[in-house]
């Protein structure tokens, strides 16, 4: 998947007005809360086949730190 369409899919899933970036600091938003965080769950188990739990999500800072839970290689630039 290429960065910028994940980008802009993670910021429709966060229903954010703002668009994100690499940098963007996820514990920042108001709206990265416990129910977006399962929201980010199951769509990262549906788009990249991979599994995480809230835990492992709540732990992440930024995009990027997403990104590389995910695994670099799923991203295109």
């Amino acid at each position: 998947m290429k960065i910028s369409q994940f980008i802009n899919e993670l910021t429709a899933l966060l229903e954010l007005t703002e668009p994100l970036t690499v940098e963007t600091d996820l514990k920042e938003l108001s709206e990265f809360d416990s129910l977006s965080i399962m929201s980010l769950v199951a769509y990262i188990h549906k788009t990249f086949g991979k599994q995480f739990n809230a835990r492992q999500l709540n732990n992440i800072t930024t995009v990027q730190s997403l990104m590389e839970l995910i695994g670099s290689e799923s991203f295109d630039a």
